[in-house]
């Protein structure tokens, strides 16, 4: 690619690389747009719905993929997902305050 475009954090939890809680990201496909002769006759669309995730999240987005045909299953993965980074960000808050003089 011309440009420099991986970013050091999930786009899915918000977690840096370097922070001691990831070791790093990799680029998910949300859905497979193209087949791969489009691709490869246009490189950039390779980046065309991805996220940079975590291994925990990249998980997470391949079984919410897996079922996307299945909305109402989403859906219940999605508020999963929301409930779980509310938590996380949550106890993240608490252990910041904690360290506050």
């Amino acid at each position: 690619m011309p440009f420099g475009f991986k970013p050091n954090w999930c786009e899915g939890c918000g977690r840096k690389v370097g922070d001691g809680e990831i070791n790093k990201i990799d680029c998910h496909h949300n859905c497979y747009a193209y087949e791969t002769k489009e691709v490869r006759e246009n490189p950039m669309w390779v980046l065309h719905n991805t996220s940079w995730l975590c291994f925990s999240c990249h998980d997470l987005s391949d079984s919410i993929r897996k079922y996307h045909a299945k909305p109402k299953l989403v859906e219940v993965l999605e508020k999963l997902r929301e409930k779980a980074l509310k938590k996380g960000v949550e106890e993240k808050r608490k252990e910041e305050n904690k360290n506050v003089i």
